[in-house]
């Protein structure tokens, strides 16, 4: 996310100017190891999820 500095003056990670338009990029803040690792617990997590409702699907499948 952008910053402030003292003056409130925002501090942006790239800004580009095309013709008579400005882009300012604001990236994420960077997450601690801590929070990398709940976020990945959590996509293992909807894709085990995922793949146990496929198999319950493909196997109704396979007993019909």
């Amino acid at each position: 996310m952008a910053k402030y500095e003292l003056d409130n003056k925002m501090i942006y990670d790239n800004t580009y100017k095309l013709e008579n338009t400005v882009v300012h990029i604001i990236a994420p803040e960077l997450n601690t190891p801590e929070e990398i690792e709940k976020i990945l617990e959590e996509y293992h997590r909807a894709g085990y999820e995922i793949w146990k409702d496929y198999l319950k699907k493909k196997n109704k499948e396979l007993k019909k």
